[in-house]
């Protein structure tokens, strides 16, 4: 939450100097780190992930090139979530998959 404050902050006090601040927020990243997640909480995550897949280094990468290019010159202050819908979905992903099997 801290660095959320401090990114916003940020944002607004360098936005005058032309400063964009930005925050990307990573899920459940398939790297050598998360290689060795007990399966029963892979399973628990993708059942949380509307996308329904693990996401890879290319998808963060790709929003953190997006930002730092002029494509995205008007946006500052923006927290941009890389997470296959896990933190939009707040668990309705499982619930409906439950309703839908019966």
């Amino acid at each position: 939450m801290g660095l959320r404050g401090l990114a916003h902050v940020a944002a607004t006090e360098y936005g005058a100097r032309g400063i964009r601040v930005n925050i990307v927020h990573p899920g459940f990243i398939e790297t050598p780190m998360t290689a060795n997640a007990p399966d029963a909480m892979r399973s628990a995550l993708l059942d949380l992930t509307p996308l329904g897949h693990m996401g890879a280094a290319r998808d963060v990468a790709s929003v953190v090139t997006f930002l730092m290019s002029d494509a995205s010159a008007y946006i500052s202050g923006a927290e941009i979530p890389v997470d296959g819908g896990f933190t939009s979905s707040a668990g309705v992903k499982v619930m409906s998959d439950r309703i839908k099997r019966g």
